[in-house]
């Protein structure tokens, strides 16, 4: 009985995982594809959740999307977390003072998981938002994170040299991956142009506590007016204070 519960507490994990993914909402057999798992589990999966408020359905259409109650859940994970309280300030104000989307994410196995962003007064004409996840080889956050791996975990990681091209437009080999990597770690920063989605582009720094890095945090905007360089110093600052009060407190 113990492990049946198991399993379906990991397949209603999953669903929910593949709805917060999703910009819009998503039907049955989507799900199903993407999960791997039977229609009709996926059917009573979403059924229970639904009674339950984690999922809704619309009436039309029939897809589903996250309900009140995962987003509850949200809202405690994020009040709750040390990272999004001590960055979410600082985050803010450059925010504000650059008139750019800052957004702070965690590495989620081969993707980087956005937990916290202020969006900004630009429209980026793209659904990003909190709950967004991007590969972690096609996006400055995800980069970021994978500065705090070693090549080889990195290569573990994607074990083919032609790395995922799904939901990414970058085009570079794990190689050139590797050697964009190692440039990162010695100027403390990564960048992305045309990535993930053309038309943006984004800088980024990695946010560590003692030696492990935990997060990242990036500064995004319209490829045709972003400068990376006009905010490297601000996000390095940002992310160091961090890092420098949890070694004291070690």
């Amino acid at each position: 009985m113990s492990n049946e519960t198991s399993r379906s507490v990991e397949r209603a994990l999953c669903i929910l995982c593949e709805l917060a993914k999703a910009d819009t909402p998503v039907g049955i057999s989507e799900i199903s594809r993407r999960t791997g798992y039977s229609k009709s589990t996926v059917h009573l999966g979403l059924r229970t959740m639904r009674e339950l408020s984690f999922v809704v359905q619309d009436p039309e259409s029939g897809r589903y999307s996250l309900g009140l109650a995962a987003a509850q859940l949200g809202v405690a994970a994020q009040e709750n977390s040390q990272l999004v309280t001590m960055l979410s300030a600082p985050m803010s104000e450059l925010a504000v003072r650059s008139s750019e989307a800052v957004s702070l994410g965690v590495r989620v196995d081969s993707e980087v998981l956005f937990i916290k962003r202020f969006e900004t007064s630009h429209v980026l004409g793209t659904s990003i938002r909190e709950g967004t996840r991007m590969p972690l080889h096609a996006s400055a956050s995800g980069k970021a994170l994978l500065m705090g791996m070693s090549n080889e975990e990195i290569c573990s990681l994607f074990p083919d040299e032609n790395l995922p091209r799904e939901d990414s437009h970058a085009e570079r080999g794990r190689t050139q991956l590797l050697d964009e990597i190692d440039k990162a770690r010695e100027v403390g920063y990564v960048t992305s142009a045309d990535e993930w989605r053309l038309g943006i582009s984004a800088a980024a720094v990695p946010v560590q506590i003692g030696s492990e890095v935990v997060a990242s945090v990036s500064i995004a905007g319209p490829t045709s007016r972003f400068r990376a360089d006009l905010w490297v110093t601000d996000l390095l600052s940002l992310a160091a204070p961090l890092t420098a009060n949890t070694k004291r407190d070690q």
